[in-house]
């Protein structure tokens, strides 16, 4: 994660989540591994560094952020055996090459079924 939000042009999508009712004080969990993320760009104030535990517990406006590229998703291993668990979670979506940003999905999973909650679309016209 970039300290410094050197490239605003990726965070569309959170102006789009702050004006979103029910959604504007969503803040991410990121799970400090050693497979590490891709680098991606993210406001301090919205992510917190977290154990395993932390980053599994379920929490109403603090959800665990995964990020997905044409790679794959990071970090890889909590996904495993259908989120184990996870009630809800979040996925940026971003180039592994380019960086570009194409937003960030909000998913519930009951019983070991993904559904889309909402998608933020990295879009300039918020």
């Amino acid at each position: 994660m970039k300290k410094e939000i050197e490239k605003p042009w990726t965070l569309y999508w959170l102006k789009k989540m702050q004006k979103e009712e029910g959604w504007a004080n969503l803040r991410f969990k990121q799970l400090i591994t050693n497979s590490g993320y891709p680098q991606f760009t993210m406001p301090d104030a919205r992510i917190d560094r977290v154990d395993h535990e932390a980053f599994m517990k379920d929490e109403p406006d603090r959800l665990p952020l995964f990020i997905g590229t044409q790679f794959g998703v990071a970090p890889w291993y909590p996904l495993q055996g259908n989120g184990r668990g996870l009630k809800a979670f979040a996925v940026l979506g971003q180039s592994g090459l380019s960086g570009v940003v194409a937003g960030v999905r909000v998913y519930s999973c009951e019983k070991g079924v993904e559904e889309l909650v909402i998608d933020f679309r990295n879009e300039e016209n918020v």
